[in-house]
């Protein structure tokens, strides 16, 4: 008989064995401050992990409009999160490999190879088609052979595995952001006013409402399409809640100068551009501190277009 002490001592020692190989999983998810992506509003997300475990992630999801991660966390199923990294090889997560496949599947698997590294491709693993590049290849499970793919105008990080099946050959699809960039080129630009103008105060008055929004790191900038100056006219007098229908700031001497301006307001962000395109109305005039002023008035269309372009780098 073994002494009371080593009893023990065998299932010890098969515990530490085991462990080992089982650590390295935790890590296989992703780690905190991963950056991944889900569906989230029929749209592809950005997301930060906050933690993982085998069957999915808390995540921060990144809010493009404010430019800001989400306050709390949302639960998803590992299966519907695409980046996740294997930090065993410090790369994507890879379809399910299978490593000891029978010689008929890996001959079949290279048969079927239809595209490699370099190739320029699309791809559809979010919905629609987008034009990419292959960047690496290999094999899953069955043999069957998968794609990483970077999408054009895409920064690495948002590069997505893609089955053979997901893949065709080039038809002359632009990406989102090139047809982004088309139609804003499309826009056009009148010519610049003349230095010291009405029209180059005025504009100059409407742009600084926008570029006081962003920073050195992520600027705004404002291009008009259109501007014209109306008839001028006398300030409203305030009703009887004491607002003008020409904004706040003027007296009974004051001259109006009605504007029409159709423009866009282009915002950085760490991994897009947003441009909006706007038709607006302003009332604009000299205040009592001798300084021009714009106050925005009705009767524009508003935001008429939204336009996004990745960031590549």
């Amino acid at each position: 008989m073994k002494p009371n002490g080593l009893r023990w001592l065998p299932a010890m020692l098969l515990v530490l064995m085991l462990v080992p190989a089982f650590a390295p999983q935790a890590n296989a998810l992703g780690l905190a401050g991963d950056i991944v992506e889900i569906q989230w509003g029929g749209h592809p997300t950005k997301a930060r992990i906050d933690h993982c475990r085998s069957e999915g992630c808390d995540l921060y999801l990144w809010d493009a409009g404010s430019g800001k991660w989400s306050d709390g966390t949302l639960w998803v199923a590992t299966s519907e999160i695409r980046g996740l990294k294997d930090h065993v090889n410090n790369g994507a997560v890879a379809p399910p490999v299978d490593r000891t496949p029978p010689p008929q599947q890996a001959a079949g698997a290279q048969l079927a190879t239809t595209y490699k590294i370099g190739d320029r491709i699309e791809c559809n693993v979010t919905g629609r088609w987008q034009p990419g590049t292959i960047v690496k290849a290999q094999p899953g499970g069955g043999g069957e052979l998968f794609y990483l793919v970077n999408n054009d105008g895409e920064a690495g990080t948002w590069d997505r595995w893609a089955s053979s099946s997901q893949i065709r050959a080039r038809t002359g699809l632009i990406s989102e952001t090139a047809k982004a960039r088309n139609e804003l080129t499309a826009l056009g630009a009148p010519k610049a006013p003349k230095a010291g103008s009405l029209d180059e105060t005025l504009q100059n008055l409407i742009r600084e409402r926008y570029e006081l929004q962003g920073s050195k790191e992520f600027p705004v900038t404002v291009a008009f399409q259109g501007f014209l100056v109306g008839q001028t006219h006398a300030y409203a007098r305030p009703d009887v809640y004491g607002e003008s229908a020409d904004g706040p700031g003027g007296t009974a001497s004051t001259t109006v100068y009605p504007v029409s301006a159709q423009y866009t307001h282009r915002h950085a962000y760490r991994d897009a551009f947003l441009t909006f395109q706007q038709d607006e109305i302003y009332k604009c005039f000299k205040n009592a501190f001798g300084k021009w002023q714009c106050n925005a008035a009705s009767g524009g269309k508003g935001m008429i277009n939204k336009f996004r372009e990745e960031r590549a780098g």
